[in-house]
């Protein structure tokens, strides 16, 4: 053959054997390897995402237990406090907690600065919530008082006695007093005789249990009413309210005392008299409940 003539084939090896299956002696398909490929490449991903899966549920759990254990290793710059406060300004709270509330602090008890809050006057109760990245929400329950209490303090809603200090707002509370540890029933007693004497028209002030179980019970803009000892005290005080009502209806408010302390009646006190009438004498009525009356001594 020529030279011109001579043909190289470079794909074809005369030392080169056709592929063959080692097991079965066959040539491989060259598609094979092609059609492995997706299958392991599938199970490279899910290896990856269990990783991924896993990395992000110990991150959490990290996470998680930072926060519970109250300590945040980051900077705070903003603090923000929320509440309806209406004895204590948020000022005067962030002014309170100032030293815990540096910006910048990059350790922050969670749980110390919640009690420190909670020892604030008029501060009931206290949640702390961090704000990423570098906030901080403190929320805030004042106290609602109910009533003042005789020995000093007030009642909640609640029949809770606490100790604040006296604020101009509690002037118009009503005033309750008892035996120490009776704040819950004395405050009990007054919410459900109000509800009985609404009706009527009349508006409790006040009223208090002696160590004798003797009731007293002050009207709005009216007299000092007294009751003795009884089993159902609301319901004696209930009765007696409301005949005291229907026998002088528009003239409680000249009246400064009337004691239910009598077996037949009750005794009445008027006020004193004003400037124009000092020269009148001031005595009691010993009014008996058939409707007969006769004075006593002032």
């Amino acid at each position: 053959m020529s030279p011109s003539s001579l043909e190289l084939d470079l794909d074809r090896n005369p030392d080169r054997q056709p592929d063959r299956d080692d097991d079965t002696g066959m040539r491989n398909d060259p598609a094979a390897p092609k059609a492995a490929a997706p299958a392991a490449l599938a199970s490279s991903k899910r290896k990856a995402e269990r990783t991924l899966a896993l990395f992000s549920v110990l991150a959490a759990m990290a996470l998680v237990l930072l926060v519970s254990s109250g300590v945040l290793i980051q900077p705070v710059q903003v603090v923000r406090i929320k509440g309806d406060l209406l004895r204590v300004s948020k000022e005067e709270f962030v002014h309170a907690l100032q030293p815990r509330l540096t910006p910048g602090l990059l350790r922050i008890d969670m749980a110390s600065l919640r009690e420190h809050a909670l020892d604030i006057p008029w501060v009931r109760e206290v949640s702390i919530r961090r704000v990423w990245p570098d906030g901080l929400d403190i929320f805030v329950i004042e106290e609602r008082p109910f009533a003042r209490w005789g020995s000093g303090g007030y009642i909640d809603e609640r029949g809770r006695h606490f100790f604040a200090p006296v604020t101009k707002s509690g002037d118009d509370l009503p005033a309750l007093f008892g035996p120490p540890g009776a704040h819950a029933m004395v405050s009990g007693i007054y919410r459900r005789l109000q509800r009985e004497i609404a009706p009527l028209g009349l508006q409790l002030a006040g009223i208090g249990l002696t160590p004798r179980g003797v009731f007293h019970i002050t009207l709005q803009d009216g007299p000092q009413v007294v009751f003795p000892p009884d089993k159902e005290p609301v319901w004696r005080a209930r009765s007696g309210l409301a005949l005291i009502h229907r026998e002088f209806a528009g003239r409680l408010h000249e009246i400064e005392r009337i004691d239910f302390r009598y077996p037949d009646g009750f005794a009445l006190l008027p006020k004193r008299p004003d400037e124009e009438s000092q020269g009148s004498e001031r005595g009691a009525v010993l009014r008996f409940l058939d409707g007969k009356g006769v004075g006593v001594g002032a």
